[in-house]
């Protein structure tokens, strides 16, 4: 036994609980980081929401449900014992998340939505795949999760944590959580030097569409590969550092709404228009207009990026109906 729980299916994603204070956080730039050790991490299968229904068989209880067709079940209980599996273990857990002011930034962290979601769960990889880099470990030595709670005014907020796999730690996630070593750990993902991340060179940003095994792909998460995104892994990276907030005018960004949206028209039998300097697409038989827009932009009426704004105003002086479609899903889901 090397303290490692790889017995859990891929489909089982790790979750932390931790109770946080807004004294506990210290803060580097936009984000906010807490370290600690140990806290429990919680691997939970729940079959589904459905739970295991368990029956008394010897000294012990099986799940007659999972047993091979051609082999012999044990007699049915009729009050089966329902539970779930878990995979309990103690290490040490680094937690980030951003300042609480982001949405004086016309941005948007919530979670719910996929494309938000997808960048949350790409930072969180790329400072595992970083950090790895920087310590000299391994990946798989170091877990990745993310912590949705509930906001004050009842929005859901979100934390990634990194996690020690071995059991009781091994030191990684409390050491990347004092403020000079994190600092250093966003200054080094964003580095595209010879010293910096291979993320951020100019070759392999070229070179990768999405995501690629030289950045945030591998064998361990292949579960989440269709949500990983190094655009949007950087982007998360750069405001956590600097503030700086994401746009589709420049840097990585620059052509990927246009590359987009007349791949959607050529698919759709749309016309691609410009409005408010964003090309959009637009079926003026329906009287719809499709405009593109970052996943981790405000899509709330009152809290829109000036671009956003203009075009969507544009759209309806025209008469048109706007519908937003953020660039992960009309990259990835088109017909959505």
């Amino acid at each position: 036994f090397d303290g490692r729980f790889e017995w859990a299916p891929r489909a089982s994603r790790p979750r932390m609980s931790a109770a946080v204070t807004i004294d506990d956080w210290q803060p580097v730039g936009r984000a906010r980081i807490w370290a600690k050790r140990p806290q429990e991490i919680y691997a939970i299968n729940d079959n589904g929401s459905e739970q295991f229904a368990f029956q008394p068989y010897g000294d012990g209880f099986v799940v007659p449900d999972e047993f091979p067709e051609h082999a012999p079940k044990p007699e049915s209980d009729p009050n089966p014992i329902l539970r779930s599996l878990a995979s309990i273990t103690r290490t040490d857990v680094l937690l980030v998340g951003l300042t609480n002011d982001v949405r004086q930034t016309k941005l948007n962290f919530t979670p719910l939505a996929i494309g938000r979601r997808a960048a949350w769960y790409s930072f969180g990889f790329f400072l595992r795949s970083a950090a790895a880099k920087r310590l000299d470990i391994d990946v798989n030595e170091l877990r990745v999760g993310l912590r949705t709670y509930r906001e004050a005014d009842d929005s859901i907020g979100a934390e990634v944590f990194l996690a020690d796999t071995l059991q009781n730690g091994a030191g990684y996630a409390s050491f990347l959580g004092t403020p000079d070593e994190f600092g250093r750990l966003l200054d080094y993902m964003l580095y595209n030097g010879k010293d910096g991340y291979q993320m951020a060179t100019a070759q392999h940003q070229h070179e990768c569409d999405s995501a690629c095994y030289d950045c945030l792909k591998d064998y361990s998460n292949m579960v989440y590969h269709g949500l990983l995104d190094w655009r949007l892994a950087m982007d998360m990276a750069r405001f956590a550092r600097d503030g700086i907030p994401p746009d589709l005018f420049s840097g990585h960004w620059r052509g990927m709404a246009e590359k987009h949206i007349r791949s959607f028209c050529q698919a759709f039998a749309w016309k691609p228009a410009e409005y408010g300097g964003l090309l959009c697409a637009e079926a003026s038989d329906w009287g719809e207009v499709v405009i593109p827009f970052h996943p981790l932009w405000n899509d709330d009426i009152h809290h829109l990026v000036p671009s956003l704004a203009t075009a969507i105003a544009s759209v309806e002086d025209k008469g048109f109906k706007p519908r937003l479609a953020d660039l992960f899903n009309l990259a990835r889901r088109p017909a959505q």
